[in-house]
């Protein structure tokens, strides 16, 4: 029993370190090409383009601002264009302690743009960015000029949002220790596979 419990916790020690190296290997590969605000609970990245009315571009679920390069690049000919990556999201922080909530990141987005000052603007909201945007709306209606959703969730959800809610964990701390041991060797494992699905060529034909 005692082996068993050695060689366990040898293989736990095993993936912990190496996800730190894989993630800090990772990190280490890029740096934030935008600028850095400190709010309440974490730290906002953005960039910003062009001159005219504020537009603040908010991205959705797993992404960040780069989603909106050719967007922030068409608009930035008529208006000051700011991409952010959510709290927590790209090279946006969020300590440990605080939420994740629609609330706390429409009120680090709205500190971001007091320091900023962006006295008020319009937000582009795509996905969960749309459900931001909204309750920015509503946390500071003379700030928000106009809200534009591109297929936003505007809805509480009352169960996983499609096929990939198989993949979530509800309990926070299970959650954690996933992330921290296997889910980076199965990255490393099926990610080229994934990536080569995800981006399949298809050959032309004549």
């Amino acid at each position: 029993m005692i082996l068993f419990l050695l060689v366990l916790a040898s293989i736990i020690i095993g993936l912990i370190w190496f996800t730190h190296h894989i993630d800090t290997s990772i990190e280490n590969r890029f740096s934030p090409p935008g600028k850095l605000t400190t709010v309440d609970g974490g730290i906002i990245h953005w960039n910003v383009q062009g001159d005219g009315p504020s537009i603040v571009l908010i991205h959705g679920l797993l992404g960040n601002a780069g989603n909106f390069i050719e967007l922030a690049s068409t608009l930035a000919k008529t208006h000051t264009v700011y991409s952010v990556d959510r709290p927590g999201s790209g090279f946006s922080s969020r300590t440990a302690t605080t939420s994740a909530s629609f609330e706390q990141q429409s009120a680090m987005l709205l500190e971001w743009m007091g320091k900023e000052g962006i006295n008020n603007a319009s937000l582009v909201g795509h996905s969960m960015g749309g459900g931001i945007s909204l309750r920015m709306a509503l946390d500071a209606p003379s700030r928000i000029n106009a809200v534009v959703l591109l297929c936003p969730l505007t809805t509480a959800l009352t169960s996983g949002a499609g096929p990939l809610s198989v993949l979530y964990i509800p309990n926070e701390k299970v959650r954690r220790t996933v992330s921290k041991t296997i889910a980076s060797p199965l990255r490393v494992k099926f990610g080229k596979k994934q990536m080569s699905q995800s981006f399949l060529s298809r050959r032309r034909t004549e």
